[in-house]
C-alpha cells in the first residue's frame, strides 16, 4: 500500500462514512462525483474515538497534537522493500469533525528503526498548524 492509497483508506472515517475522490490538488470546488457511503456514522464516530485516543496523550502519537485542535489519526512503522525503515502518520483534524486530512511518510536512510510517533506524528503536526495559520491569516 501506498500513502495515497492509506489515505483513501482513512477518507471515509474523515468523511462522515463516504468514499469521496481523493486529490493532491486542493480545491473548494464541490465535487460532482458521488460519493458511496461504506461506512455507518456509528462506525465513523468509533473509529474516530479509537484514532483520537492513538494520537492522544496515551497512544503512540502524543507529538500530533495541537494545543487547540484535537486530532485523529495513527501510525505506522516499518521496513520497506528496499530494506530503509520507514514511518508513517495519517492523522485528521478536528477529530470530531474532521476538516483536514494529512499523511506523512518519511524513510529513512540509516538502517535503524525510527518510530513514528517520533518522526511523522511531529511533522503531521507541523503541517497542520501550519495550515490552520495560513487559513487565519486569511479571514478578512
Amino acid at each position: 500500500t501506498n500513502l495515497l492509497q492509506a489515505m483513501r483508506a482513512y477518507l471515509p472515517l474523515a468523511n462522515g462514512g463516504r468514499l469521496a475522490r481523493i486529490s493532491l490538488i486542493e480545491t473548494n470546488a464541490p465535487s460532482t462525483a458521488v460519493s458511496a457511503r461504506v461506512l455507518s456514522q456509528t462506525t465513523v464516530q468509533a473509529m474516530r474515538d479509537i484514532l483520537s485516543t492513538a494520537a492522544g496523550p496515551t497512544g503512540t502519537a502524543p507529538l500530533a497534537q495541537l494545543p487547540d485542535v484535537l486530532v485523529a489519526g495513527k501510525t505506522d512503522t516499518t521496513v520497506a522493500t528496499n530494506g530503509r525503515p520507514v514511518a508513517a502518520f495519517i492523522g485528521m483534524a478536528p477529530a470530531d469533525n474532521p476538516r483536514w486530512q494529512i499523511g506523512v511518510l518519511l524513510e529513512f536512510r540509516q538502517q535503524r528503526i525510527q518510530l513514528a510517533g517520533n518522526t511523522a506524528a511531529p511533522v503531521f503536526a507541523k503541517l497542520l498548524a501550519k495550515i490552520i495559520a495560513t487559513e487565519k491569516a486569511q479571514l478578512p
